[in-house]
């Protein structure tokens, strides 16, 4: 059992951080905001049911990256790029990741149940076939689209977990805000593909790097970074103090692409890393705004 569980985690280990982890962090605090001046607002059920959060996006994550790599063409690149992946290194047969995927779609969808998030679920198995099995993945002008569509399925699943029975307020502006959060994983997404494009060149993968060149597609990550770190604290209105923590993390990840030129694999891996810090800092921008902190005080004046 210890070795099945470990072939999981690592079918998913390289997306906890990206996947798992900040849609986390943004659920929970979109959920802080939304409810924070209601009475019926608790913080210890907010981490009873982050357990909860984290399970429904890991199951869902899994059945995207089974799906992924049980391909043939996933399975060179991974030999390349991930050779620790359960498939490049021997732990599982492309064959035993078909069964396991065909058991992974109803499990997810029976937890997902469960957990009140069924729909997302669905939204997103349907994304998975369509980046996966009918290849949008393969192409540039679809890809960034369906990871946007991905992520939107995510964040939504986890809200509906992390909020139980509670009914939101602000809807509106909530729902506007993770348009523009989408919007932005789509615009800067292919920062990930820097560092995979000797696989992606090898699968015949049509992505931003490999299509544009390498030069055009640093710049364009550069541009978007720098612009969103304004967009995004503005959006919530903050005080020039507060867009600090994004701007600082977006103009050094845009000075690091800025100039064009490919650096090496380890160096656009670092890059990578930063990005994620830095949609931590505007996943988090929520809890900066005026909006949060007037319910926050008049939860505890009352």
């Amino acid at each position: 059992m210890a070795e099945f569980m470990s072939t999981l985690y690592l079918f998913t280990a390289h997306d906890l951080e990206g996947t798992v982890l900040l849609n986390t962090v943004c659920s929970i605090t979109l959920h802080a905001v939304a409810n924070a001046s209601r009475e019926d607002f608790s913080i210890m059920e907010v981490f009873i049911r982050t357990p909860l959060v984290l399970l429904w996006l890991w199951v869902n994550l899994l059945v995207f990256n089974v799906s992924n790599q049980r391909r043939p063409e996933a399975i060179s690149e991974d030999a390349i790029n991930k050779p620790w992946r359960p498939l490049p290194a021997g732990r599982l047969q492309r064959s035993h990741a078909n069964c396991l995927l065909v058991v992974l779609h109803p499990v997810a969808a029976v937890i997902s149940y469960s957990v009140g998030a069924l729909f997302p679920c669905i939204a997103f198995q349907i994304l998975t076939f369509t980046y996966n099995d009918l290849k949008a993945g393969e192409n540039w002008k679809l890809r960034n689209v369906v990871n946007a569509g991905g992520f939107i399925s995510f964040l939504t699943g986890a809200l509906l977990v992390v909020r139980g029975s509670l009914q939101y307020e602000h809807s509106t502006q909530i729902l506007c805000w993770m348009s523009l959060l989408a919007v932005m994983i789509a615009s800067t997404k292919h920062v990930q593909d820097l560092y995979d494009q000797d696989g992606d060149k090898l699968r015949g993968r049509k992505t931003i790097p490999l299509v544009f060149g390498d030069s055009t597609a640093r710049r364009t990550i550069a541009l978007a970074v720098s612009a969103w770190s304004f967009v995004m604290p503005t959006y919530w209105r903050l005080s020039p103090l507060k867009y600090v923590p994004s701007v600082v993390l977006g103009l050094v990840i845009a000075s690091r692409l800025a100039g064009g030129t490919r650096r090496d694999i380890a160096d656009d891996k670092r890059t990578y890393k930063l990005w994620s810090l830095w949609i931590i800092s505007l996943y988090i921008l929520p809890l900066s705004s005026s909006l949060f902190s007037a319910q926050t005080s008049q939860h505890f004046i009352a």
